[in-house]
């Protein structure tokens, strides 16, 4: 076989040949050295040009289920917290207090009020 062109040699490096000229190609590089290292050459100077990032429509699909999934999530822990907490409040407010206990700062029964006598005595009267 005759040596590959390098123009055969550019289109092999950018992916651009048939299945059959492809595979000549490669046998001839096997066994001629010269043609190999021109080969090799031409992939680094004329490789194949990077594509551009894009997203297939599956992958936009799959991206978009995670972002609903995310927010339902995110919308199902509120509502648990959310009423966990008002429970917690509803049971603090519905749970009678014990007979004994008053409230913090609070006077007892006997204690004069701010007129000066118990409510159950009448005191002077002004007036």
């Amino acid at each position: 076989m005759s040596h590959p062109s390098d123009q055969d040699l550019v289109n092999y490096a950018r992916d651009e040949l048939g299945r059959y000229k492809k595979f000549r190609i490669i046998e001839h590089c096997r066994e001629c050295a010269e043609c190999a290292e021109r080969l090799i050459a031409a992939a680094r100077e004329h490789g194949p040009e990077p594509e551009p990032f894009r997203l297939s429509r599956w992958n936009k699909i799959s991206i978009a289920v995670m972002v609903v999934a995310l927010l339902a999530v995110a919308f199902g822990m509120y509502w648990v917290l959310r009423s966990v907490g008002q429970s917690t409040a509803r049971d603090l407010l519905e749970t009678p207090a014990p007979e004994d206990a008053r409230a913090p700062g609070a006077l007892p029964n006997d204690a004069p009020q701010e007129g000066g006598a118990p409510p159950d005595q009448e005191g002077p009267r002004l007036g």
